[in-house]
């Protein structure tokens, strides 16, 4: 099967890896993880598709606590350190909260150049209290309503997360 030059599925994959191969090695890596996952998750078990489903949920909470606890973090490298960066920050966290947490990447991030340094920077983050505070960040009613919305889509050139072959 083979997606024609303009199909937003096409456009969107290669876009993410256009966009990410213009930014540190980290956020390459951690990209093409994520498009290889998604190109391959209709081969994974219901349940294994249910957990890739909280990974952009688990993903976007720990952004918006990096936001909060790093205000300066998205400035580029005229004004902060690479280790206070975004990308090797994210890095950094998805180290300290390991595979247990379900994030991808956790290879990656510890073999970010910047590791040594970035654990300097959020040494003072316990795991358990880091884990307490994305959990109360996440929704799951927003999560439900995801995978509510795409396993009700009828459409069949759609893009799932979870292959309606599983469920039924």
């Amino acid at each position: 099967f083979k997606l024609s030059a303009r199909d937003p599925k096409r456009v969107s994959y290669l876009t993410t890896l256009a966009l990410a191969c213009q930014d540190c090695q980290q956020v390459q890596a951690r990209e093409i993880l994520r498009l290889y996952s998604d190109l391959t998750a209709q081969s994974t078990t219901f349940e294994m598709q249910l957990a890739y489903t909280l990974v952009r949920i688990k993903e976007a909470a720990l952004h918006r606590f990096i936001a909060k606890r790093h205000p300066m973090c998205d400035l580029d490298h005229t004004h902060v350190n690479p280790w206070q960066q975004r990308a090797h920050l994210f890095s950094g966290y998805v180290a300290l909260l390991g595979e247990g947490f379900g994030l991808d990447g956790v290879d990656f991030a510890l073999h970010d150049r910047f590791l040594a340094k970035v654990n300097l920077e959020i040494q003072a983050v316990r795991r358990d209290v880091l884990v307490d505070e994305l959990q109360r960040d996440m929704s799951v009613k927003e999560w439900l309503q995801t995978l509510l919305a795409d396993i009700n889509n009828q459409s069949s050139t759609t893009e799932r997360l979870i292959n309606r072959g599983s469920i039924f």
